[in-house]
Order: structure tokens, then C-alpha cells, then sequence
């Protein structure tokens, strides 16, 4: 059996392997080869799991075959009560015991012990690291407390490369809207991009751009994308409070739209699937004239860095909308220009 020492070398190696590359595949497998090493097991894998649709899906494995990947890993609903509850899934004979499933397929596969710890991300569950053994033996309290911290840095090794491409994705995006801005000024145009693009990047049910009047008591729908043509096409709308607070500046988070009193019109809401809002602010040089507003099927928590880039195209907006309207001035006024140099004519 592994000594102290050995475990805290492990994870020495491995926090070395973090402090040197970004890369998701890199950092799994010095994980995935540390566990397997250290505690001699079969195979070891990391898995994303969703509880609420039951899936369990790999992302890194060392010595399972394709044969039980594809038929025999026990789903997302099966384990995580129990993990959140005792703090790993232990089961000595994994062919049989009733914290799984799929017994057969496990027996095939030569399974006997499994050891099963969370992969976490700010308390929340993400993911899995199983264990294998092709035996039956036990795990003292030091095995499960190594193998819980090497999930952990599984969990940061994910959060890590989800926030790099993130914030991939964040420049590209960004830099393409503000091409197109630059590229266009048909506003119409720009902002129907602006609400098609947030809808695909962010995966929501959809959004839309509201405008104020200029005694900025009801609001225009002036853009939008993934919403009814019933629903986008009311009436000028009053100002409902939570928009009223985005009026003030601030960044407003509707979690159930049919149970928050800052919300009106909850019947349209609820016939259209709205479930939680995003409303952000947007800014001319006017002040805030406006909202970007996004709209989610079910409920939907936002990150810091995802509210972040919202705040970011709702200014770019903003610019689009000033920019547009700059232009339309222009546009006016030399055509004015034209129009008293030809009444003059006779000066010529």
C-alpha cells in the first residue's frame, strides 16, 4: 500500500503539470495515469455528468474497452444522490451491489471493486472520477481523501479549460460583432446579428433589444431572435420594474419570471417558455436608452464572466445604435444641404 509520502509526491506532480500547460488532455491524463499508478488499478476515468438528464459523459479513461464505455457506466441519476450524501460511492463487489447498475456488463469487463469521488467546481458537482479494480479489496481513509483531491484537480483542471476557451470565444466573438459594426450601417441589420449571435453562444431560448421612448415610461421592441413572432410583436410595452432597475444602470437577474413582482405580463412569459431573464443595460451617449434582455427555457444561472460579455455587446450595441443614428443625422442634413444649394441655383 502507497505511504504518505508517495501520495503527497503524486500530487506534487501533478500541481507541477498545472503550473506548466493549459491543456485539458494533458492535465487529465497525468491524473488519470497518477491514480492508476499509485493505487494499481485496472483503469481509472473522468466523466461530466448531468444529473437532471441523466447523462454521463467521458472525457478522459485509461484501460476500459469501447464495448462498456458504450453499455455498461451507470448514469448520472444512480450516483450523484450518493455522493452527495456520503462523499464517494464505494462498492466492494461492483457486479452486485445495488448503488449501481448494469451488473452484467461490469462483470464482463472484469470490474470487481469500484471507487467512485466528485469532481466539483464551486460546491457544485461537474463530474466523476471512477476507479476500477480488477479485485476485491477496500480503500483506506487516506485512498479516498487522495483520490477526492485528485478529482479536484480534475475540477480545476475543466473550470481552466473552459474559462481559456471561453475566453477564446469572447474575443472572436467580440471582434466579429465589432467588424461588423464598422462594416455595416443598416442598424437593423447589426442588431439582429447582436441577438442571433448571443442566443447561439450562450444556448438560451432567445433574446431581444428593447428601446426606451423618450419619456422612457414604455419601451420598442426594436430587435430580436428565438422568440415567437406573437410574443415580439406586442405593443409598446410599460416599463415593468425589474427593466426600471436596468434603466438605473444595473445588470438585473429574473430567476422564475412567474414568481418575481418585478415581472409583468407573467401570462405572455409563461405562454412564450420564458422561465429566467437577463436584462443588461445599454448606453449611448445619451445615457442608457435601452436593454438587452436574454431569455432562458428553464432556469439558468449566469457566471460572473458570461454576464461580463453580455454587459460587453450590450455597450457595442449601444455604439451601433449611436452610430446609426450619426449617420442618419448626416444623412438628413446633407440632404438638406443639397436641397438649399438647388434652390439657389440662380447664384451660379
Amino acid at each position: 500500500m502507497p505511504h504518505t509520502d508517495d501520495y503527497f509526491k503524486a500530487l506534487h506532480k501533478v500541481s507541477k503539470t498545472f503550473n506548466t500547460t493549459f491543456n485539458q488532455e494533458a492535465l487529465l491524463d497525468i491524473i488519470v495515469d497518477t491514480t492508476r499508478d499509485l493505487l494499481d488499478l485496472k483503469a481509472t476515468s473522468i466523466y461530466m455528468a448531468d444529473e437532471a438528464r441523466d447523462v454521463i459523459r467521458l472525457l478522459y479513461q485509461k484501460g476500459l474497452s469501447e464495448e462498456y464505455i458504450a453499455d455498461g457506466l451507470t448514469g448520472a441519476k444512480v450516483i450523484l444522490p450518493v455522493l452527495k450524501r456520503d462523499g464517494h460511492l464505494y462498492a466492494l463487489d461492483a457486479t452486485s451491489d445495488p448503488q449501481l447498475d448494469k451488473h452484467e456488463a461490469k462483470k464482463k469487463e472484469g470490474i470487481a471493486t469500484m471507487l467512485i469521488v466528485p469532481i466539483t467546481v464551486e460546491d457544485s458537482i461537474i463530474g466523476i472520477m471512477t476507479l476500477y479494480a480488477s479485485s476485491p479489496r477496500t480503500y483506506s481513509q487516506q485512498d479516498i481523501e487522495f483520490a477526492t483531491a485528485l478529482a479536484e484537480q480534475a475540477g480545476m483542471a475543466l473550470e481552466i479549460s473552459r474559462l481559456v476557451t471561453w475566453l477564446r470565444r469572447n474575443n472572436r466573438l467580440i471582434q466579429q460583432f465589432t467588424t461588423e459594426i464598422h462594416s455595416s450601417l443598416d442598424l437593423k441589420d447589426v442588431l439582429s446579428t447582436l441577438t442571433h449571435e448571443i442566443v447561439d453562444f450562450l444556448d438560451i431560448k432567445g433574446s431581444s433589444i428593447l428601446l426606451f421612448d423618450q419619456d422612457k415610461q414604455r419601451l420598442d421592441f426594436v430587435a430580436g431572435y428565438g422568440l415567437s413572432q406573437s410574443y415580439a410583436a406586442r405593443d409598446r410595452l410599460v416599463v415593468e420594474q425589474s427593466v426600471a432597475q436596468t434603466l438605473e444602470g444595473n445588470t438585473v437577474y429574473i430567476e422564475d419570471a412567474q414568481q418575481d413582482e418585478r415581472v409583468k405580463y407573467k401570462d405572455a412569459k409563461k405562454k412564450e417558455g420564458i422561465v429566467s431573464i437577463l436584462s443588461v443595460p445599454i448606453y449611448s451617449h445619451k445615457g442608457i436608452i435601452g436593454a438587452l434582455r436574454l431569455y432562458c427555457g428553464s432556469k439558468r444561472f449566469f457566471a460572473e464572466d458570461q454576464i461580463a460579455l453580455v454587459q460587453s455587446l450590450a455597450s457595442i450595441g449601444g455604439m451601433a445604435i449611436q452610430n446609426a443614428s450619426l449617420y442618419t443625422k448626416v444623412s438628413e442634413d446633407l440632404k438638406d444641404l443639397e436641397e438649399d444649394i438647388w434652390s439657389h441655383r440662380a447664384w451660379f
